[in-house]
């Protein structure tokens, strides 16, 4: 047989759990705290009102892992738990009934959390003089929102959710926890900003806020997620949790501003949310510095993020004129949440982060405006520079396609005669960090103007950029 016995730190919980579930007062709505191992991490004990299967390896089961039984102990099977059959993103650990049927030879299965490595110890042993064998366990929830198991090849799982531990220092508030989708979880992230209604705040964050915000943003695009712990500074004003989209099953990691002191169902900061695809298949950015002001391009921009499978997907959190006027780089007065303008936002660091992150390797972060100034044009691009274009750069080939998948469209390049439109980016602060005394081949940024009438919304339309940014982007 393999190995019987759990690890310390499990048992101690697993005892906890025992006690508290025989209790004749039993937390089962409010929950109850226990201590989980050996870092004193304090954790509610959350009970569903009934079990729910999460896992049946068994053919036309209808449940995650149907058909595909486990492969043996070094390749693990892994399943989605945050956000699944009753267990939000936020969650630590899964507790669940495990069952082992179909075996053919003695054995044991372990779980383990995703992203770390197999233990040497089972959470159920089996034999063959019995058909099921069924344990109680207590899983960390690892990378993504998984956990993962190993066992004998040919050997069946069930899983059924009993519970769950969520940490009490986790920052709850306004997580979206309907959102099973990004396009539901952007429509959440706007309406709790109270940019939709007007309602929203903005304030203007510190060193210390700005510093942690960063070393989340880095972490996330190392490919990091589930273990990533918030500086203090953002400690229940932002959460870092795995998101899976269950309209194609990709799973992408958010940071998103959660804090709501006030009780009043909008986030108090308007700092802007991450989205990062650690399997990525095109280094971009698509970047919504101005949502619903400039009307559609939220919308537009996360569809391209996900239609294009880019890197990453940032949006400020708050309409552009919010926080009082100040002096402005490069200009005069401008409010202080217009993070076009404005280096002291997390769109900002986001972006030095980005820069960092990549190095010498190429990228493009492409951000997305719309105006009503400039109707004698459809598109004007730009890369917040005025420079020579070669034809074979970034702007020249955007353009060329542009042109061929939309011959009706007029597009212009800033730096061309006769330019149409006076919207150059020039005072873009995050095109002049990628972009100011760049080579051709190193210029980082591009920036989309967009007519913004009824007539011409399809400009705005994701449909519509998405097959020139494949083409583009390859």
């Amino acid at each position: 047989m393999g190995p019987a016995r759990v690890a310390l730190g499990t048992a101690r919980v697993l005892i906890a759990l025992v006690v508290i579930l025989l209790s004749p007062n039993a937390a089962l709505s409010a929950g109850a705290t226990v201590v989980v191992g050996q870092s004193a991490e304090r954790a509610d004990l959350r009970v569903l009102p009934q079990p729910r299967r999460l896992v049946d390896t068994q053919p036309n089961s209808g449940f995650q892992g149907a058909g595909r039984p486990l492969s043996g102990l070094t390749d693990p099977a892994c399943f989605q738990v945050a956000g699944e059959a009753g267990i939000p993103d936020d969650a630590s650990a899964l507790m669940a009934n495990l069952t082992a049927v179909g075996y053919q030879v003695d054995g044991w299965i372990t779980m383990f959390p995703a992203g770390a490595p197999v233990p040497d110890t089972s959470n159920l042993n089996f034999d063959t003089d019995v058909n099921a064998t069924a344990n109680l366990v207590l899983v960390p929830i690892g990378d993504l929102g998984q956990v993962c198991a190993v066992g004998q090849s040919g050997t069946h799982l069930l899983l059924d959710v009993v519970g769950y531990l969520q940490p009490v220092s986790s920052a709850r508030g306004l997580t979206c926890p309907r959102a099973h989708r990004l396009e539901s979880l952007l429509t959440c992230v706007v309406d709790q900003s109270g940019m939709r209604d007007d309602s929203g705040a903005y304030v203007i964050p510190n060193d210390a806020q700005r510093t942690d915000f960063g070393t989340a943003t880095r972490a996330m695009l190392a490919g990091g997620c589930g273990e990533i712990v918030l500086g203090a500074s953002l400690a229940g004003v932002y959460r870092v949790a795995p998101f899976t989209d269950v309209n194609d099953g990709r799973r992408y990691c958010v940071l998103m501003e959660v804090g709501d002191a006030d009780a009043n169902g909008k986030i108090d900061r308007g700092w802007g949310t991450l989205i990062v695809d650690p399997v990525a298949t095109r280094e971009l950015n698509i970047a919504v510095a101005h949502p619903l002001d400039d009307s559609l391009t939220e919308v537009e921009g996360l569809g391209v993020f996900k239609a294009t499978h880019s890197r990453s997907f940032l949006l400020a959190g708050s309409r552009r004129d919010l926080g009082g006027e100040r002096n402005c780089p490069g200009e005069g007065q401008c409010p202080a949440s217009d993070v076009a303008h404005n280096t002291d936002t997390m769109f900002f660091v986001a972006t030095q982060q980005l820069a960092e992150f990549y190095g010498s390797a190429d990228w493009t972060q492409l951000q997305f405006h719309g105006n009503i100034s400039c109707p004698e044009t459809d598109i004007h691009l730009s890369y917040g520079v005025r420079v020579p274009f070669t034809g074979s750069d970034k702007l020249s080939v955007l353009k060329s396609k542009l042109a061929s998948h939309h011959p009706d469209w007029l597009v212009t390049m800033f730096g061309e005669p006769g330019e149409r439109c006076e919207l150059d980016a020039t005072t873009n602060v995050e095109g002049h960090l990628l972009n100011a005394g760049a080579t051709p081949a190193q210029r980082r940024f591009v920036h989309i103007e967009q007519y913004m009438d009824a007539q011409r919304s399809d400009r705005r339309r994701a449909e519509n950029w998405i097959p020139v940014i494949l083409e583009n982007f390859p």
